[in-house]
């Protein structure tokens, strides 16, 4: 009488098991995401790698910090300047605030690292990343484009440590207001 290694069981019964989760997973009908009243769509925020104004190795993959950190983006308009940008400005000044809370924070604007860098050093000490995104590519994909004066809009969004960033139609949904944040903090 033969003896069979039950061993050599455990690989087909463990493709029979898989296969049939992936399946199951496959032909289960989810339902619908509606939105009624004042809830709110959260997706995904849309991921990105742009240069800082360190250096021109310093490329910031925002997949990097997703579900690991608070996080907030400040779109401004670079050819008025950083230090001409209110919500730099705001920013800048609880800084301490929001870096002892854990919530990291990048600038963004169409200026290129070289004009961010130089701007700081004749501004002052900016405490997070200023990133560049010249082709307008990232700054689009935000909804935080201006098409007829083909600059950045000034605007500020919230991920949360998942993730998700609040969205509204085909764009993510910009804050409110910053000091409301800082109060919750």
């Amino acid at each position: 009488m033969k003896i069979i290694n039950k061993s050599f069981l455990i690989i087909p019964v463990s493709a029979v098991i898989i296969i049939s989760l992936c399946a199951y997973k496959m032909n289960k009908e989810y339902p619908e995401q509606k939105i009624t009243g004042n809830q709110e769509l959260k997706q995904l925020a849309p991921v990105f790698e742009l240069f800082s104004q360190k250096n021109q190795t310093d490329v910031i993959r925002l997949r990097g910090y997703l579900g690991r950190h608070q996080l907030l983006i400040a779109f401004f308009d670079g050819k008025k300047g950083v230090d001409q940008s209110p919500t730099i400005s705001s920013l800048k000044d609880h800084y301490d605030l929001l870096e002892k809370k854990g919530v990291f924070v990048f600038g963004i604007s169409e200026e290129i690292p070289q004009v961010n860098r130089k701007i700081i050093e004749e501004t002052g000490k900016i405490p997070f990343k200023l990133l560049s995104d010249p082709g307008f590519d990232v700054i689009r994909q935000w909804g935080c484009y201006d098409e007829e004066k083909q600059t950045t809009v000034e605007k500020i969004f919230l991920i949360d440590r998942t993730g998700y960033v609040t969205w509204e139609g085909q764009f993510p949904k910009e804050m409110d207001s910053l000091e409301e944040f800082y109060n919750t903090l």
